[in-house]
């Protein structure tokens, strides 16, 4: 059995394109995602699911917010309210109606708990919530390419580290529709016999060329499906399988 650190197997996962890929689009998306999450009105889920009264409540205070929506700035206003007898207070936010300071304005709360509460029709922070929902699809989608790329991280490690190495034969090379720096992804397919059965291995270049008519293929002697061109080994992880060669 081969074995391979925590480096090795660091250093497999970024030599595939979904590791590379998956890493900077679920990091870039995510950071730009945060910004807009600590400013959503997450709040207003609760609103979803609580039985709602309203009553009148008044604007005690207002101030400006750095956050525009449609050109619109966002201004912040601190409200009182009372409910039998006892009083009660939040913050809303509106881009498309404005009030002054005493203004009476209709409160929405929580009949189970009023502190849970918000100007009808105004936000509990200063970006919507479908906003922020709709952006963080890119950080999604970017989490299930990482997952992928772990996934097939994973399969190529235990192929390694129970792997035999044989001669694999080029079938076929043919382009994909998908360009990478406007360079045509090739599709290589290798056959290769382990076990008295014949297996074929799937590859992906931009370099088509790189790749001989035959090549090192290396197999799970466990599972002989699954296998990785040696080529396409990062440098360090080929050394230590040389001497299998």
């Amino acid at each position: 059995m081969i074995y391979l650190t925590i480096k090795d197997k660091i250093q497999l996962f970024f030599s595939g394109n979904l590791g590379k890929v998956g890493s900077i689009v679920f990091v870039s998306t995510f950071l730009f995602w945060s910004v807009f999450a600590s400013l959503a009105d997450f709040n207003s889920m609760f609103f979803w699911f609580e039985k709602l009264d309203n009553t009148s409540g008044r604007i005690d205070d207002w101030f400006e917010t750095n956050t525009y929506i449609n050109d619109q700035l966002v201004i912040g206003y601190n409200y009182s309210f009372e409910i039998d007898g006892l009083p009660y207070s939040g913050t809303a936010y509106e881009y498309s109606s404005y009030y002054d300071i005493n203004d009476s304005v209709q409160i929405e709360y929580a009949i189970g708990d009023p502190n849970i509460s918000r100007i009808m029709g105004g936000m509990t922070g200063t970006m919507p919530l479908f906003v922020v929902l709709i952006i963080g699809i890119f950080p999604l989608i970017g989490f299930i390419v990482l997952i992928l790329a772990l996934k097939q991280t994973s399969q190529n490690i235990a192929t390694i580290m129970h792997g035999d190495i044989v001669k694999g034969e080029l079938i076929d090379s043919s382009p994909t529709n998908t360009k990478i720096n406007n360079r045509t992804l090739y599709r290589l397919t290798y056959k290769y016999l382990a076990g008295g059965s014949e297996y074929e291995n799937i590859t992906k270049s931009v370099n088509p060329y790189d790749f001989g008519n035959q090549e090192d293929v290396i197999f799970n002697s466990l599972k002989p499906g699954n296998s990785v061109l040696f080529r396409k080994l990062p440098t360090l992880i080929a050394n230590k399988l040389n001497h299998l060669r």
